[in-house]
């Protein structure tokens, strides 16, 4: 079994905790430097899309008087390890 910790929201700390993850399987640091530079900004074009989708849709609510309700939470709320006592 093997879950290391990645931290996902800081790329340059990311690299070399995937580096360190990854040892076994003899990848080059440049080759997962790339892998994560590519994976960022892919991730930076799904945000861009899901703002822009957001802005159409709350300009169309708020245009058209549409009644809305917005739940919100957070996505710690979906692991189960985490103690919410």
């Amino acid at each position: 079994f093997h879950a290391p910790f990645l931290p996902l929201a800081d790329k340059k700390s990311l690299i070399p905790a995937l580096v360190k993850a990854l040892d076994f399987l003899n990848l080059k640091k440049k080759d997962i430097a790339n892998a994560v530079e590519k994976a960022w900004e892919e991730q930076e074009n799904c945000k861009a899309s899901y703002r822009e989708t957001t802005k159409k849709t709350v300009s169309r609510l708020v245009a058209e008087q549409i009644p809305t309700l917005v739940l919100a939470g957070r996505p710690y709320h979906l692991d189960s390890g985490i103690n919410h006592g």
